[in-house]
């Protein structure tokens, strides 16, 4: 927590903190967009977005799953987003806001 006080010197300083970070994460920001590029296969098949909105499309309502995935690069977020929902359902659970958690909820 910040008192005023502190609080003036954190903003004072924010700028020159700013330009230190910019400074030491130029180099690695100057190419970032080339590097994410070089984690999709060269032969990543475009379609399979495709096949996967068909697929949504013709399930039931209140059938279609939350997320549905297609990641040729394999970065790790279909692993992270099934950690964060299962951490969801359980606090939903504890605060006894389960009902909320129904196929085809914003959840």
């Amino acid at each position: 927590m910040n008192v005023l006080g502190t609080q003036r010197v954190n903003l004072a300083a924010l700028p020159k903190l700013r330009e230190q970070g910019d400074q030491r994460h130029r180099p690695l920001m100057c190419d970032l967009g080339k590097r994410l590029a070089a984690l999709i296969p060269s032969d990543a098949d475009v379609t399979g977005v495709a096949g996967a909105v068909v697929r949504l499309v013709a399930m039931a309502h209140g059938a279609r799953p939350l997320r549905t995935y297609i990641d040729p690069s394999r970065d790790g977020s279909e692993v992270v987003f099934a950690v964060a929902d299962r951490v969801r359902v359980d606090f939903f659970s504890r605060i006894g806001l389960d009902s909320l958690l129904t196929a085809g909820s914003c959840l």
